[in-house]
């Protein structure tokens, strides 16, 4: 299995980076990360997939999905 890894957002109004960050790995060209947040006061569970990357480009796929699963609860793979 690969390496954990960690994506930062950055707020651009304040400045600041969003915390907690994103934490997953890239298995087989895949990148999967996730992380616990709130959205309207309620726990989400967000994923971020990266796909579609090659050994000369990291820009292929990418998108955010979020789900109403309480924290700690995995939704996926």
């Amino acid at each position: 299995m690969g390496e954990q890894w960690s994506i930062y957002w950055m707020n651009s109004g304040r400045g600041e980076l969003e915390q907690p960050p994103m934490v997953g790995r890239f298995v087989d060209g895949v990148g999967r990360f996730y992380a616990d947040d709130q959205h309207e006061g309620r726990p989400v569970r967000c994923r971020f997939i990266w796909s579609g990357i090659t050994a000369t480009t990291a820009a292929g796929s990418r998108r955010i999905q979020s789900t109403a699963n309480a924290p700690g609860r995995r939704t996926g793979s």
